[in-house]
Parts: C-alpha cells; sequence; structure tokens
C-alpha cells in the first residue's frame, strides 16, 4: 500500500545518500582541491 511505497522510497533516498557519502569520501583524499 501507500506506507509500503514511503518506506521504501525512504531506503532509497537514504541509499542514495550513503553511496553518495561513500564517493565523496572516496574521491575528497585523491582531489582535496575539490
Amino acid at each position: 500500500g501507500l506506507v509500503s511505497q514511503v518506506v521504501l522510497d525512504y531506503m532509497h533516498m537514504c541509499c542514495l545518500g550513503i553511496t553518495r557519502k561513500l564517493i565523496i569520501t572516496s574521491i575528497l583524499p585523491v582531489n582535496p582541491e575539490v
């Protein structure tokens, strides 16, 4: 139902946020000026 969709959307956003943080954390040490 609607609740399940909201939960899935929330989990999807969290996964994107974590992935983005991991990517940024991986890139920053290589390119500290960015």
